[in-house]
């Protein structure tokens, strides 16, 4: 771990991870046949994606775009 993670108590329950992952919407553009399949709950359109990166913030998995995963979109 870098020192500022393993110098502040604020991560102390973090200790044993070794990455971490996120899930987040990107808003899109997709093609008439797609959109129906990028709707989110709030009638936009977005792109649902999620990664995992390491403590040095180096990415070391993408996944993006499977369909019917944006009914979760907040």
């Amino acid at each position: 771990f870098p020192l500022y993670i393993i110098n502040n108590p604020k991560f102390c329950r973090f200790a044993g991870a070794i990455e971490a992952i996120n899930g987040m919407h990107i808003a899109c553009i997709p093609s008439a046949a797609e959109r129906d399949a990028s709707q989110n709950c709030k009638g936009g359109l977005s792109q649902h994606c999620l990664a995992c990166y390491n403590f040095d913030l180096r990415f070391t998995h993408i996944l993006s775009g499977w369909e019917e995963s944006v009914a979760d979109a907040v």
